[in-house]
């Protein structure tokens, strides 16, 4: 790994764009792995030595790569060190750009070429895994275009636990558009019948407690999470899900708090255990007889923090605290009836701003919802963002699809390794301090 000047353009790749989106990042880790090309600008290939990932990786993991800036610099197997800023910003990073030569129109229309879950009529159902294959050998969409029956035909492959092999002739747009786009189903199919390289299958197994063919299969029809094209339940009645990126995407929001699964060997952990306890109690169903989870949440959470980590604990709510029972049903009560609390309660309230609708119940809700949500996100409770990211871990898998010399490929990673800056968010008001639970967001960048 070499460090060199490089000239940055719109259309060829930048570090710290990569790093922004880290699914980027992870995306030319694993074309360097695999030996994709990354293209100059006037199109020649450049095959880069895999033990560049590798480099990146480590330097990536110890800080030193935003360090490092925009010198980067990566060598070829020819022991040829090129600028990143050498390198087209193609699809795979987020950009548009196209090497010289592959610019050619498609014989297939453009209709043809809509390849995605959305496109086809995978999206907003719920699919039992094992029969996905079959689901796309009977796909209408499919059907009706040659793209489609190629598609089909690689699925078909897929079933038979064949690495799947394209038709010859087809140009860039083509490929583009069964790796990206197919490959979102197709990954996830060559993962569920085996032929997908995954190095942790058995351990991943024996975390799942389920075979990959009982799973539900869900493919969302908009991408308001960028973290997973798709998603699999591990059993239904719990809502535990295991999250999918097909393409190594990463970013946005990830699962619910309540959708999580945690391992055995997170809990062994003491550093977690005031995370854990945050999560067991948004976890938990029926905390108070009679009262919405919602709505007894924050004042559990509250005590909580106030019993492990005490200094954290705003001032005005020390005299109030542990909120008993009778506290949480006065506050739910207020709701319920639209009536007023004792006048003492209001202090805990009267620094924030209300609308004229809003019950002193909603109020007093809110404000500890509020304040818990800030406790958190300050790092009231230790080791909660380290927590959340190693749980996330488990519960997300990266699928790779590559395409190599016409022959389809597949990578799964597993435990993910997700990066980011972790927070908790709250959706509801003091109009409505029922709606929505904790939850928790991941931002890079």
């Amino acid at each position: 790994m070499k460090i060199c000047e490089l000239l940055i353009e719109e259309q060829t790749l930048s570090l710290p764009k990569l790093l922004k989106d880290i699914g980027r990042f992870n995306n030319l880790i694993m074309n360097i792995k695999y030996g994709k090309p990354l293209y100059l600008a006037d199109g020649t290939p450049v095959i880069i030595k895999p033990s560049e990932g590798e480099a990146l990786i480590k330097l990536h993991k110890s800080g030193e790569l935003e360090v490092k800036g925009q010198r980067l610099g990566l060598t070829a197997k020819n022991g040829t060190v090129y600028p990143l800023s050498s390198f087209l910003k193609t699809s795979d990073y987020g950009g548009q750009a196209i090497p010289p030569g592959q610019e050619k129109t498609s014989p297939l229309t453009k209709e043809g070429l809509k390849l995605k879950p959305s496109e086809v009529g995978l999206a907003e159902k719920n699919i039992v895994a094992g029969n996905l294959g079959k689901v796309l050998a009977v796909n209408t969409i499919l059907q009706s275009s040659d793209i489609g029956k190629i598609v089909i035909n690689l699925a078909k492959e897929i079933s038979a636990g064949k690495s799947p092999v394209l038709s010859q002739g087809l140009d860039s747009k083509a490929v583009a558009a069964i790796n990206d786009n197919a490959g979102e189903y197709l990954g996830v199919w060559a993962l569920i019948k085996g032929i997908s390289e995954f190095p942790n299958r058995d351990k991943f197994l024996k975390w799942l407690n389920a075979p990959l063919e009982s799973l539900t299969l869900f493919f969302p029809s908009k991408q308001n999470t960028a973290i997973a094209d798709s998603y699999a339940l591990i059993d239904p009645a719990s809502g535990h899900q295991i999250n999918i990126s097909s393409k190594g995407r990463a970013g946005g929001a990830p699962p619910s708090i309540t959708g999580l699964k945690i391992p055995d060997i997170i809990r062994k952990k003491k550093q977690y255990a005031g995370a854990l306890a945050f999560m067991d109690i948004i976890q938990s169903k029926k905390l108070q007889l009679g009262i919405a989870d919602t709505i007894a949440q924050p004042f559990y959470v509250m005590n909580m923090i106030a019993k492990i980590n005490p200094k954290v604990i705003p001032s005005k709510f020390n005299k109030f605290l542990p909120f008993s029972p009778e506290i949480v049903t006065m506050a739910n009560s207020s709701v319920a009836k639209k009536a007023p609390l004792p006048n003492k309660y209001s202090s805990l309230w009267n620094d924030i701003e209300f609308s004229k609708d809003s019950t002193d119940g909603g109020k007093m809700i809110h404000a500890v919802k509020v304040a818990v949500k800030d406790i958190i996100n300050a790092g009231g409770v230790p080791n909660f963002e380290a927590a959340v990211l190693e749980i996330l871990d488990y519960n997300f898998i990266q699928q790779y699809t590559t395409i190599k010399k016409n022959v389809m490929t597949f990578q799964t990673q597993w435990p993910a390794k997700v990066d980011g800056r972790i927070t908790v968010e709250i959706k509801s008001g003091a109009t409505d301090p029922t709606k929505g639970s904790f939850s928790f967001k991941l931002h890079f960048g």
